[in-house]
């Protein structure tokens, strides 16, 4: 994603900055599909997944953190900002953090699937 993100920057001749910013502003028109992917992580029932999950405005929970050394990482698989919409096919939409995290508490095999809306380059 970044070397995609790299390539847009390059090709656009005159990024915008925000003042005191070292971030472009790329359009939206750039960022415009999403892709639901589904991934499965494996682990023991009592070892943490590693990962940080944070909702954000608009009401969605995205991961915002993988812990290094974790099955999560291990797995290759997470991305930053991938927006949980079920575990274990249990739909979280409108719910909370501590929702999730009780569906994952309660996983009892040795697997935790995610589906999730993962922002695409268009």
């Amino acid at each position: 994603l970044l070397l995609k993100l790299t390539k847009i920057l390059e090709d656009n001749k005159n990024p915008s900055f925000s003042p005191g910013s070292n971030v472009a502003t790329i359009s939206d028109e750039v960022f415009s599909r999403h892709a639901h992917i589904s991934y499965s992580i494996a682990r023991t029932p009592t070892t943490p997944l590693g990962l940080k999950l944070k909702r954000v405005p608009g009401g969605g929970i995205v991961i915002s953190d993988i812990v290094y050394g974790t099955p999560a990482q291990y797995a290759g698989v997470v991305e930053l900002l991938d927006e949980i919409v079920a575990i274990n096919g249990v739909s979280v939409t409108g719910q909370d953090v501590e929702f999730c995290k009780r569906i994952i508490g309660q996983t009892v095999d040795n697997e935790v699937t995610f589906t999730v809306k993962r922002l695409t380059l268009s």
